[in-house]
């Protein structure tokens, strides 16, 4: 860890320090004594001379006096240079501490990023449960409302039906046609639900052409002009990806549809290299994205903005949504794509 690596520098720094500053002290402390003994010297050397003392002694105590005051200059030296050597530390020491305090700053930060990353992580996971058990829930709730009421409804009318067969053929014969026009019904609502589920015409025309034929849909409608286009080279997505985005993309279709008073909507498709990027826009109404940011729809709507941001943080992409009251809505999503050239 860099904190620690910078710690053991300030230690050795430190230990550095406190070195030359008692090898300055030592120096210190000779200097001192060569220069009391250098004073002795000197006083004795005019005793001798005002006694008039051989000459030799004289010149003896001349040599020794030289030579200390040498040493007393050598020492000098030897001082000034290390208290060049403790600025230089002390210099060393005060920046690292600079970048300790920083370095710890920002290790505290990114353990708080860390802790928010795990602590949304988790919260992201109870959501992606209860999405899910709301959409268990919704798919309960239109099979019990629509398919099952009706298949009682037909149970009923067969039974009816048995009855009348001798009793008021004609009779018999319009509830029979009545029950066929109602299985149909059934049949298509039925058809629907698994498509919504999972299109299987994703899986024999392509994830292109199941977004083109959706902005179809939407055209037939007669609420909005939809409009698609894609960029780059179309390549086969995992069938995750695939089903994830579109059902996404339908999401935010039908907010438009139902809530955003719009008269115009546009798709992008882009694939680039190692992403694919989709693009919706309107221009409806807008919303407050902080009063809607947490809301999840449980009508048949499907999901609301939470989790669809849920389902492309499972494709660890990002989604990104731009609108403002009175001036429309900009979603924009991006999914890494991992794939062997």
């Amino acid at each position: 860890m860099i904190i620690t690596y910078l710690e053991n520098i300030y230690s050795e720094l430190l230990e550095n320090k406190i070195q030359l500053e008692q090898e300055q002290s030592d120096i210190t402390s000779k200097m001192n004594k060569h220069l009391r003994y250098m004073e002795r010297l000197k006083l004795e050397d005019e005793k001798n001379f005002d006694a008039f003392s051989p000459r030799k002694q004289n010149v003896d105590l001349k040599n020794q006096i030289e030579q200390l005051e040498t040493q007393q200059h050598d020492f000098l030296e030897s001082i000034e240079k290390k208290k060049k050597e403790l600025l230089k530390i002390d210099s060393k020491i005060d920046e690292l501490n600079s970048v300790l305090k920083i370095a710890k700053q920002q290790s505290a930060a990114n353990e708080r990023i860390f802790e928010k990353s795990i602590q949304e992580k988790e919260i992201l996971k109870l959501k992606l449960l209860e999405t899910q058990e709301l959409e268990r829930q919704r798919i309960a709730r239109e099979l019990h409302d629509s398919s099952v009421q009706c298949l009682t409804g037909l149970v009923h009318k067969t039974e009816l039906c048995t009855k009348l067969l001798e009793l008021d053929p004609p009779r018999c014969r319009l509830e029979m046609l009545s029950m066929t026009k109602s299985l149909r019904s059934i049949i298509e609502e039925m058809r629907q639900m698994i498509y919504d589920l999972h299109p299987m015409s994703m899986d024999d025309i392509g994830f292109d052409d199941v977004i083109e034929r959706e902005m179809y849909r939407i055209n037939q409608l007669g609420i909005v002009h939809a409009d698609f286009t894609k960029e780059g080279k179309s390549y086969q997505l995992k069938p995750v990806i695939a089903l994830t985005i579109l059902r996404v993309i339908r999401e935010a279709c039908n907010n438009v549809l139902k809530y955003a008073n719009a008269t115009l909507l546009f798709v992008k498709l882009s694939y680039e290299k190692d992403k694919i990027k989709i693009l919706i826009c309107d221009d409806g109404d807008g919303f407050s994205l902080e009063e809607q940011a947490g809301e999840i729809k449980d009508d048949n709507s499907g999901f609301g903005l939470s989790t669809m941001r849920e389902r492309i943080y499972l494709l660890s992409g990002t989604i990104e949504i731009n609108t403002e009251i009175g001036k429309g809505t900009r979603v924009t999503v991006e999914v890494p794509i991992s794939r062997e050239e």
